[in-house]
Parts: structure tokens; C-alpha cells; sequence
């Protein structure tokens, strides 16, 4: 047991907001942005209360919804999701919504992106990766995380190469 309890300690908790920006109607709670709605309230009251705030990520498309939980709770790690684009300052978009962590679709980075986030202090997960040949060019790169539908198959792909993650 105190082994489980260790290793259940080191867990950490990716948590994505469904949120869709300017349609509050579809959680219900009338989220405008200049403030925390009902959905920031209620995780930052399970994160603490689960006692796992240092070890949760929060991420979304709706860059407004992380910004207000990280306003709520600093302590929890904010990361923002982008999808078909490629920003011109990624680092910026992400330290506007106060998040450290720039998540885009992976076919929507390069290598300069990935050094650019880095210099601006800003750590990299690009998703949806699936294919060994993807990881590799992403690893290769010095990426800071993959998002994949098959973490069982990418952490036997990375214990096959000594690869710590």
C-alpha cells in the first residue's frame, strides 16, 4: 500500500474546460468573461478540496475561462488550448489568458514555435499526437508534454528508448 500511495501522489490531473467562448448557454451559467462563472467556481472548490491544487492543469479554448481560474487560484498550472492557426507570439497568447503552458494541434507548430514558447518561458504540449513518427519529430523539438488518445502505447514507445518524460 504505501507504494500505491506514492506513486498515487505523483499523479497529475489534466482537466479540459468544454467550455465555447460566447455561448454560455451551453453550461448555463451566463460566463461573459470579466468574471469567474459557475463551471471556474465549482473545479477550483473540487481542486482544493481533493487537495490536488499543485498538481492540476487547467486547459481550454476558451483562453478567458483559465484566466479567471487562475485568478481564482493561482496555484493551478493554466494552459491554453489553439486550434487551426499558428499565432505569431504564442507566448503571448498564453501569458495574456496568465497561463504557462501553450497547447496547440500538433500539426500547427514547428520547431522555431516550440524554441520560441521555451525562450518566452512558456512550456509546450502539442495534442492530438498518435503516430510514433510524430513523437519523435515532437520529442526531437524538446516539447514538454503529448496529449494522445493512446498514453499506454506513447509510454511503451518512450520506456523502449529510454526516453524520461
Amino acid at each position: 500500500m504505501p507504494e500505491q500511495r506514492a506513486r498515487a501522489e505523483g499523479v497529475r490531473f489534466d482537466l479540459e474546460l468544454k467550455r465555447v467562448p460566447y455561448r454560455p448557454e451551453l453550461i448555463g451559467d451566463g460566463f461573459d468573461g470579466s468574471g469567474p462563472g459557475l463551471l471556474e467556481n465549482l473545479i477550483v472548490a473540487a481542486a482544493r478540496a481533493a487537495g490536488v491544487v499543485e498538481r492540476t492543469t487547467v486547459r481550454s479554448f476558451d483562453h478567458r475561462s483559465v484566466q479567471m481560474i487562475k485568478r481564482l487560484e493561482p496555484r493551478l498550472t493554466g494552459a491554453v488550448l489553439v486550434e487551426g492557426t499558428a499565432p505569431v507570439a504564442p507566448e503571448d497568447v498564453t501569458r495574456q489568458a496568465d497561463a504557462s503552458v501553450y497547447c496547440s494541434d500538433y500539426q500547427f507548430m514547428d520547431e522555431a514555435l516550440v524554441r520560441r514558447c521555451h525562450a518566452g518561458g512558456v512550456r509546450v504540449v502539442p495534442w492530438t499526437v498518435n503516430q510514433p513518427e510524430d513523437w519523435q519529430r515532437l520529442i526531437g523539438w524538446s516539447v514538454d508534454g503529448i496529449t494522445t488518445d493512446y498514453p499506454d502505447r506513447l509510454a511503451e514507445w518512450l520506456r523502449d528508448r529510454n526516453i524520461a518524460f
